[in-house]
């Protein structure tokens, strides 16, 4: 739904995982009004599948996800809300990516929350996020600048969550690899 006074465009749906499918992949909705997609998954296995489905809008805003996941009586689940029930960082997407990417990371509780990006020499390049973050889904997009705004080359970076919960203290951290390729 559009429930703004302006034409939305939507640029592009893509999934993360390769099981979920959603059509139309893009699309313009006029001021206050919506439009349907449909979701579609072609699981592998019986295993659960799980992946973000992502919405780019055109205007420079910036995309929002949908966690969906796969049920062997619903089909596809989508998860609107509710709290994830630990600590997780995913893998950034696109990856390799060109000229943004998105980091996507799950609190369980409200946390004070370090996402920093890192050269391949353990230099920082930017830290894109500082301070108290609500529990919930949470994403950071990187435009491949440095902490000064200058653009990066092409090359392999790591990004860093380091998470404490304020409620448990429970500390969490990981790392994941991406890649830059103009």
């Amino acid at each position: 739904y559009n429930d703004g006074d302006t034409t939305m465009t939507i640029t592009s749906i893509v999934s993360t995982n390769p099981v979920f499918r959603v059509t139309p992949a893009s699309s313009v909705i006029a001021a206050y009004d919506s439009a349907n997609f449909e979701v579609r998954a072609t699981p592998n296995s019986s295993q659960r599948e799980t992946g973000h489905i992502i919405i780019n809008y055109g205007d420079g805003l910036l995309p929002e996800s949908l966690l969906v996941q796969t049920g062997v009586i619903s089909g596809v689940g989508i998860i609107v809300s509710g709290i994830p029930h630990d600590f997780v960082l995913q893998q950034n997407y696109p990856n390799p990516f060109n000229p943004t990417t998105l980091i996507r990371y799950e609190l369980p509780e409200p946390s004070i929350v370090t996402l920093t990006v890192y050269n391949v020499i353990g230099q920082v390049v930017a830290t894109l996020v500082d301070g108290q973050v609500q529990e919930g889904y949470q994403g950071q997009v990187w435009n491949a600048s440095n902490s000064k705004g200058e653009a990066l080359g092409t090359g392999a970076f790591i990004y860093s969550l380091n998470a404490v919960g304020i409620r448990s203290g429970q500390k969490f951290m990981r790392t994941n690899k991406m890649i830059l390729a103009k």
